[in-house]
């Protein structure tokens, strides 16, 4: 039996700190002006089934 499309794990294009440094230069921000977390849910609730997908995402923009 083979997964749907959407139930197949993507590999990143981008590493963490490039992802990082995108925004950065994108915001034109410090280094120490740009903070970036990432976790997963492996193995719980639905999405840890494969039975779906989820992100999330908070930004806090200060106008300077």
């Amino acid at each position: 039996m083979t997964a749907p499309s959407w139930r197949k794990s993507q590999k990143w294009h981008l590493t963490f700190n490039q992802c990082v440094r995108k925004l950065q230069k994108r915001f034109e921000a410090d280094v120490t002006q740009v903070n970036v977390k990432a976790t997963t849910t492996e193995k719980l609730g639905f999405t840890g089934r494969g039975e779906g997908i989820a992100s999330q995402a908070t930004v806090l923009l200060q106008k300077k």
